[in-house]
């Protein structure tokens, strides 16, 4: 509780704090309401608004810098100084030596602007706390900051449920997202997470609140612009907002209905529309349902047809191709919206801000999705077509590559009718799985069908084609998991709350 009896210290004492209070006013207790303008410019709070915080009792603000606020703006205030260090893997937790030079380097050059308003430094941002590699780096750094620095450190964890508090760290802030409050709260220090609906956050910040009033010493983050949009919108809040300070229980009044406009499912639009490009598709291209079938139910006559070039029309298959890929998309982004939280995308938009444009990032996903396949479409097309002769025309081996991909319509529609009703995630993998068997199967039944129409070298191709295919895919997976720096990002995506 060091980093708590600190920051009180910092209240009590301050000749600041005081001067910003009318005389008749009496602000105790060691209830703490600390807004976070993590991310946020200058300019997105106010002075009046930083004098509305004063006035309710608020002297803390979360910050990455002294300089995104205003010096006369920050008077009265103390800083919870944000750590530069976001979403870090037990692999980059390793070089302790770097993350201790970062660390001092970053509060340095805070401390040259303010750092008598430091009240504490943050380690590191929601890194992947939950093994004991973690704890020891941890351990190891704070350690070698406690001398250096003297002040408070902590850092921020994603869970509500912390691990202990090594040596010479004060606390760890514990993440509570309106949608789940933990019982029971296993910090002093939280960082309240509120989602869009405003009586659904308003009810668990009052829980949240009330059972905090139970220890001796507590700290609630909360973020500078959800702060201020709902007292704009429910003035009387900053009395129960002082109410809390002072150590009394709260009430909050309910805000009024502002559900507005459902947001639109992207994810079922996307599918409508592929749904109707096969039905155009479906309906004015007169040989599709007859190629379809035989493809599945006759398919030894399927294959001679294409060979003998019987079906030269290229804009079957290079439709189906093309639907394929806006399936590959939104079956990606299905993936993305079931497997990665709120912070997940957090995480996302804060490390590849150029990449995942807000106010959609997922549809980054769909984007890469549809890119990728038409990529690996062109790729084995190419390869299909160089390296076997008996293959004499593009359209024979479009045909014989893309048809079997029309099963994915019926993965991925299933796919997004399980993300819909919020499916659990084995029947979510195993439609996933199928959908991606498909995909690798096609290939390699196109390359073994034509292969069997080359009169010498059949094994020699199959090994160029299908063999490879293989061993390129399986040299991809085994890659990805034995590289840290590509696979615990990618676990710790998926696996962050």
């Amino acid at each position: 509780m060091q980093l708590l009896t600190l920051i009180f210290l910092y209240w009590f004492t301050s000749a600041i704090v005081p001067a910003a209070f009318s005389a008749d006013q009496d602000i105790a207790g060691t209830n703490r309401i600390a807004l976070s303008i993590s991310g946020d410019g200058d300019s997105s709070i106010t002075a009046d608004e930083f004098d509305l915080a004063r006035s309710i009792g608020i002297t803390l603000l979360e910050v990455d810098h002294p300089s995104q606020i205003a010096s006369e703006s920050a008077t009265g205030f103390y800083y919870l100084l944000n750590s530069p260090l976001r979403y870090y893997t037990p692999h980059q937790i390793d070089n302790t030596e770097r993350l201790i030079h970062e660390i001092e380097l970053h509060y340095r050059s805070s401390a040259v602007l303010n750092g008598n308003a430091i009240a504490a430094i943050s380690l590191f941002n929601y890194p992947d706390d939950r093994g004991n590699q973690f704890l020891r780096s941890l351990a190891v750094v704070s350690d070698s900051l406690h001398s250096k620095i003297g002040k408070p450190l902590y850092y921020r964890s994603a869970y509500s449920q912390i691990p202990d508090i090594p040596e010479h760290l004060s606390f760890v802030v514990s993440t509570v997202f309106a949608s789940h409050v933990p019982d029971p709260l296993n910090s002093p220090v939280i960082d309240f997470r509120p989602v869009k609906n405003a009586s659904e956050s308003i009810l668990a910040l009052q829980e949240v609140m009330n059972r905090l009033l139970e220890l001796e010493e507590s700290v609630i983050i909360l973020p500078a612009q959800w702060f201020f949009e709902r007292l704009d919108a429910q003035p009387d809040l900053s009395l129960i907002f002082t109410a809390h300070i002072r150590g009394e229980e709260i009430i909050f009044p309910l805000p009024a209905d502002d559900e507005g406009m459902p947001e639109p499912n992207i994810s079922v639009i996307l599918l409508f529309l592929i749904l109707a490009a096969f039905v155009i598709h479906y309906r004015f291209q007169p040989n599709y349902p007859f190629f379809i079938v035989r493809y599945f139910f006759n398919h030894p006559f399927f294959v001679a047809d294409i060979m003998e070039n019987r079906l030269r029309n290229l804009i079957p298959g290079i439709i189906m191709l093309l639907k394929h890929a806006a399936l590959n998309g939104l079956f990606l982004y299905c993936l993305g919206i079931y497997f990665i939280s709120d912070t997940g995308w957090k995480w996302l938009t804060d490390v590849y801000p150029a990449f995942f444009i807000q106010p959609v990032p997922e549809l980054t996903l769909f984007t890469t999705g549809v890119l990728a396949a038409v990529l690996v479409h062109f790729i084995s097309l190419s390869w299909l077509f160089l390296l076997n002769k008996s293959i004499k025309f593009p359209s024979q081996a479009i045909h014989l590559y893309a048809w079997p991909l029309s099963l994915n319509l019926v993965f991925v529609s299933l796919l997004v009718l399980f993300i819909q009703i919020e499916a659990s995630a084995p029947p979510v993998l195993f439609i996933s799985a199928l959908s991606v068997i498909i995909w690798f199967v096609s290939y390699n039944v196109a390359a073994i069908e034509g292969a069997r129409f080359l009169n010498k070298y059949q094994v020699l191709n199959i090994f160029l084609t299908v063999g490879v295919h293989f061993l390129l895919i399986v040299g991809i997976i085994i890659f990805v998991i034995f590289t840290p720096e590509i696979s615990e990002p990618l676990h710790w995506l998926i696996m962050i709350p």
